[in-house]
């Protein structure tokens, strides 16, 4: 390191030390030794005294220094400093490696330059943190109060955010800058009785949460001590930090604001096309009535107004409605979403599935699960997902399956408003698959709000009451109504109730105040009904009667009707023996009396061949718009007549005995073939049902409820309702889950035994008959478990001990 500095820059110190030297030879060797030759002694060593000068001018010490400190030290910061060494007539600098400061001088006054640069570096340590892109608001917000400004304070340290890298860079002395790293570090991402909670807000609801000048989320954080609220608008993401028991109550205060409040959307850009459509149809009064929304229809946009979650179902309907694209939710809480999309990415063969059979698009966004298609699709994959959720989130995501008929009373803002903010779960209904959807992190909390919706339920029922008729009642839901309403109309001020037909489900729904006043409304109804049934009744006529019993141009029919002082009519007059006949009750009762003598007479001359038949079977016969009766009856001539009553099918007519035969023969055919399907199916239910059973049994023997940690379950192919509990059909204890049993056996106690934690070998895993593995690609075992219900279930194995 010496010898570059005797020799100079470019030579010049050493053509000094040889000008003073009057001519001396001065050269350097390769075993760095400085070689001094001059006849004259005195020369020699007046060089030698000026080399030995240069060295001890040119001492070098070291300061250990941090990376992180060498801009601070060379730069702005740094500069006193540097000026301070340099009157001490030392020059400083940093070495190749970047880790140590070098200073040349004497060796005194490298000592005085090191003392005051390690004081400068004791108070410039420099360290730093990495945080998420849309965290770095958070770190300013508040101004004077925000975190940033509140740790400088304190610990008195510099900070320097740098956005373009997402780093913080904190300097001051090092015990110092790491509180104050700390300090940032728990309020990002709690700690230490701090917590962070996020949930995503609908656009719509974005500005009522904010208020005015953000009014709302002040008043917020000062009435939950110590919250932080922050609102990325991209993404509508709501972040509050803080104190744990504020936090709570702040988000549950924000949730019950959010699900209460009325909002407003709209759907614009609305051509001329759809506004006529929409304007000569009933369909914004349906989904109107369906959501609870208010809808408004103008000339290029529609505007809807309502709760959040109702909102958000009718815009979604209308959608589907102009673009045939239904767009719907499954709304998760953040570390579920995580889970799900990490499952997903593991093993994707789950959502592949799920799109396949049910033709939908499925997305992993922030705090949801998003599905697209067509609607029915939408439905089906949605079902699915939540059979596929339920192994993913066990019981952090509830359900609770409700009639559409119950959406306005099981969905009142208020009341599941209140019920969240008492369990700390959120609560919503989910129209698509008719149940109210319960989900928290904690299973606890879900399980609490789901145990209050079960007990909503059960009086939301005894104030709203379902009446459902037979299909082949719905003339009823006519006579209900009355003309122009006025039979409803009178019920309802009669009773106090509200009468509310589904015309699709021959349904009517009694709501009132309370249970008392909604047994009398259907006390009201049954009156009507009862009455109904006898001014008005049904009875059957072999189709091959038909033409006979009506007579040349209505008269057969015109006559019985005069005769008996009532109104006859055929019932859906194509392939149908129905005649409907209506009058006062004693005109109607005798007139059914004397149509069914006109039966046995006719029957009685016209002979037929008869075969008994299962109600069940009946469709069959009969096929998809009747081509499968009517198919037979071209092949054979006959008539084929059905009694519902006697379950028996008639083949008439065909000229022959052997005609008829022959009918009855293609008929008895078909129910055979059919009973064995029959018979097939009900073999495979009771299998499917013993597989459960065995199941359960298993489940019970291993002592437990709990599903097996780190599981990958595949759900069955075929699935019905989203909502059906299936915990009961797995194993509810990991395989070869084995406690100590302290009891008595033989009326002798055991020995004490030291309870054995819970251990998972390799020998008791495959000790299960349904568990088999195989080697993958790779050469590794791959376990699985085989349902009895018919699918596979990969398991993601941790052994507790290797043999």
């Amino acid at each position: 390191e010496m010898i570059p500095i005797v020799i100079g820059k470019g030579g010049s110190t050493m053509r000094e030390l040889r000008q003073e030297g009057q001519g001396a030879l001065i050269e350097t060797t390769p075993e760095n030794t400085i070689k001094i030759y001059s006849t004259d002694e005195g020369t020699r060593n007046t060089i030698e005294c000026k080399i030995y000068e240069i060295i001890a001018r040119n001492q070098v010490g070291y300061v250990e220094i941090d990376k992180n400190t060498i801009g601070i030290l060379l730069g702005e910061p740094g500069k006193e400093v540097r000026e301070t060494c340099k009157e001490l007539g030392c020059d400083i600098n940093v070495s190749k490696d970047d880790t140590k400061v070098v200073i040349r001088g004497t060796v005194e006054k490298i000592e005085e330059s090191s003392e005051v640069i390690k004081e400068f570096l004791a108070k410039n340590h420099v360290d730093g943190m990495s945080f998420d892109p849309e965290d770095e608001p958070v770190l300013r917000m508040g101004g004077k109060d925000s975190i940033l400004s509140t740790v400088a304070k304190e610990y008195g340290v510099i900070n320097n955010l740098r956005r373009e890298r997402n780093t913080l860079q904190i300097r001051g002395e090092a015990d110092k800058v790491k509180a104050a790293i700390k300090d940032v570090q728990t309020f990002l991402n709690g700690g230490e009785g701090n917590i962070v909670v996020k949930f995503k807000v609908p656009g719509e609801a974005l500005g009522g949460v904010i208020g005015k000048g953000g009014s709302n989320i002040a008043k917020l954080e000062t009435e939950f001590d110590g919250a932080r609220i922050h609102i990325a608008r991209e993404g509508h993401v709501v972040s509050i930090r803080g104190p744990e028991e504020n936090v709570k109550k702040c988000r549950s205060k924000m949730l019950t604001d959010i699900a209460t409040t009325r909002v407003i959307d709209s759907i614009d850009g609305l051509s001329d096309e759809k506004f006529n459509e929409l304007s000569n149809s009933d369909f914004m009064r349906r989904t109107s009535r369906f959501t609870n929304a208010s809808i408004t229809l103008s000339e290029n946009s529609i505007r809807i107004r309502g709760i959040s979650g109702d909102v958000r179902d009718a815009k979604a309907s209308i959608n589907e409605h102009l673009t045939g694209t239904y767009r719907a939710f499954i709304d998760l809480e953040g570390s579920q979403t995580e889970r799900v999309k990490n499952a997903s990415e593991r093993d994707s063969s789950h959502f592949d599935r799920i799109k396949a059979t049910a033709g939908a698009v499925i997305e992993i966004e922030a705090f949801a699960v998003v599905i697209s298609g067509k609607k029915s699709n939408v439905k089906k994959a949605k079902h699915q997902l939540m059979e596929w959720l339920g192994f993913i989130l066990g019981n952090e995501l509830r359900s609770l399956k409700i009639h559409r008929a119950l959406y306005k009373p099981m969905s009142n803002p208020e009341q599941l408003a209140s019920m969240a903010n008492e369990t700390g779960a959120c609560i919503s209904l989910d129209r698509d698959m008719s149940c109210i959807l319960v989900r928290s992190e904690d299973p606890a909390r879900s399980g609490e709000a789901l145990q209050l919706l079960e007990g909503m339920l059960v009086e939301t029922k005894k104030r709203n009451l379902l009446v459902k008729f037979e299909t082949a009642d719905t003339w009823l839901l006519s006579i209900i109504v009355g003309k122009g309403g006025a039979t409803i109309k009178k019920l309802e001020q009669d009773s106090n109730c509200r009468f509310d037909i589904i015309k699709e489900e021959v349904t009517v729904v009694i709501s009132g105040e309370t249970e008392d006043i909604v047994q009398s409304g259907k006390a009201a109804v049954d009156e009507i009904v009862d009455q109904a049934r006898k001014e008005c009744i049904f009875t059957d006529i072999p189709e091959s009667a038909m033409s006979a019993f009506i007579g040349k141009g209505g008269s057969g029919i015109k006559k019985f009707s005069s005769d008996n002082q009532v109104k006859m009519e055929r019932i859906n007059k194509l392939h149908s023996g129905t005649i409907k006949i209506t009058g006062k009750e004693e005109n109607v009762a005798t007139a059914r009396d004397a149509v069914v003598a006109w039966v046995m007479e006719w029957e009685a001359s016209n002979e037929g061949i008869s075969v008994d038949i299962d109600e069940r079977i009946i469709p069959v016969v009969i096929g998809k718009g009747g081509e499968t009766i009517r198919r037979i009856q071209k092949e054979t001539g006959c008539k084929l007549d059905i009694n519902r009553q006697q379950s028996t099918i008639t083949a008439r007519e065909g000229g022959s005995d052997n005609a008829r035969k022959e009918a009855v023969s293609k008929v008895q055919t078909i129910i055979d073939e059919e009973m064995i399907q029959i018979a097939k199916r009900t073999a495979e239910k009771e299998q499917a049902e013993k597989a459960r059973a065995s199941v359960r049994s298993k489940s019970t023997e291993n002592g437990g409820s709990e599903a097996p940690a780190g599981t990958t379950m595949k759900p069955p192919v075929t699935v019905s309702a989203g909502v059906k509990d299936r915990s009961s059909e797995f194993a509810s204890k990991p395989v070869g889950w084995a406690p100590v049993n302290d009891q008595k056996k033989n009326g002798k106690s055991k020995k004490e035994t030291k309870h054995v934690v819970n251990k998972l070998t390799r020998n008791r895993l495959l000790s299960d008959e349904n568990i088999s593995c195989e080697k993958d690609e790779s050469g590794q075992l791959v376990y699985f478990y085989a349902s009895p219900l018919g699918f596979s279930v990969k398991l993601d194995v941790q052994f507790d001990e290797e043999n």
